[in-house]
């Protein structure tokens, strides 16, 4: 968007390298040689791709000042990136099939509904479907409905504003919550992630509202005429019908629900086992007893001392006992 502007972008370019740096730094005592290229555990996967991002970084600058010095034309700078980066993925696949092949497959791993095994995996499901069924009750237990939808006119708007006069904050927020969005598509358990971008999203909305009624307006003329609590009642009259509609919507849709939902949490009390949980503590015993009495013979001694810590656990569950007692 800056190219099209004639704005220069590096900043991007020299944040996105610090912050790869720093992320490379970090992960490089973690990392696993003997692995090779894996996505699952940090290996030489994490280190290259944080490498090749810093290269893309530097390859996007010099060529954005490549176009500004022979005065291209800004429509074909998108396209050269896609030609780069297709002969990149090609290069890729000659030199290291397996790196091309985590590569490619990386998005599937986060953004898709899975499949097979892992779709059984509760924390791995989407957040809209259950059981192959679009439903919204997962995403109503981890959001209020009016910051969920909040949060999608907030993108519908940031996306809008890209093809106006848009700030670097907003399409990094825009990008930002899009990324999270499409991964809780894929598994619910980044719900937690996405509930940042819901709280931001919301107060940008509450944000344009109060620009809507002019609240800096009202927010100057308290500063310049209040000087005292007895200032008040006088500067009342500064205050229009549309910026008190606009501040209870903003209590009503975005901050009393969440209020509501939250509430109950700070009266739950936690350490204590569920009901459920206890019915199944005198089942789940006797298996362990069957599981002791027939695997014990057969075992190892290391595998003997772990079978009988396993005893101790069954002793604890029917006869009651306390955590030093395992």
């Amino acid at each position: 968007m800056d190219n099209f502007r004639n704005e220069s972008s590096d900043y991007l370019g020299f944040t996105g390298i610090v912050t790869c740096l720093v992320s490379t730094i970090l992960i490089l005592p973690f990392v696993h040689p003997d692995m090779g290229f894996s996505l699952y555990y940090y290996s030489w996967f994490h280190v290259i791709t944080s490498l090749g991002t810093m290269a893309g970084f530097v390859a996007l600058s010099f060529i954005e000042r490549e176009f500004k010095r022979k005065k291209m034309k800004s429509y074909y700078y998108p396209l050269l990136i896609l030609g780069v980066g297709i002969l990149g993925l090609i290069c890729i696949k000659i030199l290291s099939p397996s790196l091309y092949s985590l590569i490619i497959h990386a998005p599937n791993t986060v953004f898709r509904i899975q499949q097979g095994g892992p779709s059984t995996i509760d924390e791995a499901s989407s957040i809209f479907y259950d059981y192959g069924a679009f439903t919204m009750s997962k995403v109503y237990s981890n959001f209020t409905p009016t910051g969920f939808f909040a949060s999608l006119l907030g993108m519908f708007i940031l996306a809008a504003n890209l093809f106006r006069k848009s700030k670097p904050q907003e399409v990094l927020l825009l990008v930002w919550s899009f990324l999270i969005f499409l991964a809780i598509y894929g598994q619910n358990r980044f719900a937690y992630y996405y509930s940042i971008n819901v709280s931001v999203l919301s107060a940008y909305l509450g944000g344009l509202l109060l620009e809507k009624v002019k609240w800096s307006e009202l927010d100057q003329k308290f500063k310049s005429n209040v000087k005292s609590p007895a200032d008040i009642p006088r500067a009342l009259k500064f205050v229009k019908v549309e910026q008190v509609f606009a501040v209870l919507l903003i209590v009503i849709f975005l901050i009393y629900p969440v209020y509501g939902s939250a509430m109950p949490y700070t009266k739950m009390v936690y350490g204590q086992p569920s009901q459920p949980w206890m019915k199944l503590v005198p089942g789940f015993a006797q298996t362990l007893q069957i599981l002791v009495w027939t695997t014990m013979p057969f075992m190892k001694p290391r595998q003997t001392e772990r079978c009988s810590s396993i005893q101790t656990l069954h002793t604890v569950l029917c006869h009651g006992g306390t955590s030093d007692t395992i």
